[in-house]
């Protein structure tokens, strides 16, 4: 003999049906924000993209985008493409020049009850790294 389910029971499988269908409408909601809110949140950090370069390496892929943005710019507009192309080669010469000037960070440092005592002022091409890398 069959019993039949009390309503308790009934209950039960109402609240798990329930509780399923929403975990598969929340899934799928989360999905379907998750592919519009990635892009939104890379314009959120946009401005934190724009920074200055932290090495002569970096400087260099700044250019070389800069370089090949300014070859497709000039087809449409060469008023325009011409002066950021001459920026692209100015940034690209001075990576070149500035990769050469990397600081030699000297391996122990003199100090006294945990200061640095080294007087020693910088070469200038290292102050001028510095200056442009931060």
């Amino acid at each position: 003999m069959k019993e039949e389910p009390s309503k308790l029971d009934k209950e039960l499988e109402e609240v798990l049906k329930y509780v399923e269908f929403r975990s598969r409408w929340r899934r799928r909601r989360r999905r379907v924000l998750n592919a519009f809110a990635r892009p939104l949140a890379a314009l959120g950090r946009f401005p934190s993209l724009i920074r200055r370069p932290s090495s002569p390496e970096e400087l260099m892929m700044v250019s070389f985008v800069l370089a090949v943005f300014s070859l497709v710019l000039s087809f449409f507009a060469r008023e325009v493409g011409r002066p950021l192309g001459a920026v692209a080669v100015f940034l690209f010469v001075l990576a070149y020049i500035t990769y050469f000037m990397k600081p030699h960070y000297r391996p122990t440092e003199r100090r006294w009850r945990g200061q640095v005592v080294d007087f020693r002022s910088l070469p200038w091409w290292e102050t001028v790294y510095r200056w442009i890398y931060g």
